[in-house]
């Protein structure tokens, strides 16, 4: 098998003869539009949550966010996944159990919206305890340092010095978890994937995997390295726009 990656081309699928490249550019948009998804309900959730539970530490919103957070992160995906499409597409029926979109005559975003709301927000469960809990960690700590204290001598708003100040500040430190997390993110659709019948590439290479599809096992897996070269270095690109201290020495 002759694999010509730097033209791009990852050799053709033992099961239908198509081009790699182009299977995982057809399913390429439904897993960033999964992930896409459930990192966006991460932030949404999980920056507010970690900025409360840092302001009012040890109070029963903390403590309960806290034994949230910790359920989030030790519950198993797939376990999470069965269970809620039994409750919230059998019994309750409220969304659909699987597929991207049921109208497939036209675009309708509606559709695909009711379709990704509940795989996005099991794949974002995990995402949002841990990016609390480190939100929360890096709030107090922040809270603690002498520029707070002077901001607040100066008579600045207190939600001013939260925002602007502390959560500014505090932000380092989940430029890296969100960062490391993205492959992990895209390496959990996978399973996602399969359990609600996705058609991304996380269902096409768990497929492969059992029909031995070998190209498309390799092509998959190159897909998700770059990914981690990729994130990293955004992550370095995010560290140098949040953080004026860092910038790039002149010779």
């Amino acid at each position: 098998m002759k694999l010509i990656v730097l033209d791009g081309n990852l050799g053709n699928s033992f099961q239908d003869g198509q081009p790699v490249l182009s299977k995982i550019s057809e399913r390429m948009p439904a897993t960033l539009w999964l992930t896409g998804t459930a990192l966006l309900i991460s932030i949404l959730l999980a920056v507010p949550i970690g900025i409360y539970s840092a302001l009012k530490k040890y109070s029963v919103f903390d403590f309960f966010f806290t034994g949230l957070s910790y359920f989030g992160i030790s519950i198993p995906t797939f376990f999470l996944g069965i269970v809620s499409i039994l409750i919230f597409s059998y019994w309750l029926d409220w969304v659909p159990p699987s597929g991207m979109r049921d109208n497939f005559e036209r675009f309708d975003p509606l559709d695909r919206i009711i379709h990704v709301i509940l795989p996005a927000s099991v794949l974002a469960i995990g995402l949002i305890a841990s990016k609390s809990r480190y939100l929360r960690n890096s709030m107090l700590e922040v809270m603690n340092q002498d520029f707070i204290s002077t901001a607040r001598a100066k008579g600045l708003h207190e939600r001013k010095v939260v925002l602007k100040h502390a959560f500014r500040n505090a932000l380092l430190p989940i430029i890296t978890v969100v960062t490391l997390q993205l492959p992990i993110l895209f390496g959990g659709a996978f399973i996602i994937e399969q359990i609600f019948a996705w058609p991304g590439i996380g269902r096409m290479a768990i497929n492969a995997v059992f029909r031995r599809d070998f190209p498309i096992i390799i092509g998959t897996t190159m897909v998700s390295a770059v990914s981690v070269v990729l994130f990293n270095l955004f992550a370095d690109v995010l560290y140098y726009l949040v953080d004026p201290r860092i910038r790039f020495e002149k010779n």
